[in-house]
């Protein structure tokens, strides 16, 4: 996140709209929104991956980042499968989908906090 960490989002916004349609430019003090995504996706599909080959659950403690990552990675968007700080996504397989699922910490309506 750069000189962006710890700042209020709504402060924020146009910057974070700007790193988000420019995703090869470094936000400053930061990485790219590709370079993010470069460094985060591998151990991440690890862990799916591994769950579903060995019917043993991964787990991974994560920041809020990551989560947004998983419902672009399994989704399509980031949005999907957030929860509220401390919450927990769980990933779920059903031999042809993966989907995200918000099992702590979400809307109460089996939706992700901004789904």
């Amino acid at each position: 996140m750069g000189y962006l960490g710890g700042e209020i989002k709504a402060d924020h916004q146009d910057d974070i709209s700007y790193f988000q349609r420019n995703p090869d430019v470094a936000i400053p003090g930061g990485e790219s929104l590709h370079a993010f995504r470069a460094r985060v996706r591998p151990p991440i599909l690890n862990a799916i991956h591994r769950g579903v080959e060995t019917g043993i659950p991964s787990i991974v403690v994560a920041h809020s980042s990551i989560i947004h990552e998983l419902g672009n990675l399994i989704h399509g968007d980031h949005t999907k499968g957030l929860v509220r700080p401390g919450g927990v996504t769980g990933v779920s397989f059903d031999g042809k989908y993966f989907k995200t699922i918000p099992l702590v910490g979400g809307n109460g309506h089996g939706e992700g906090y901004g789904s």
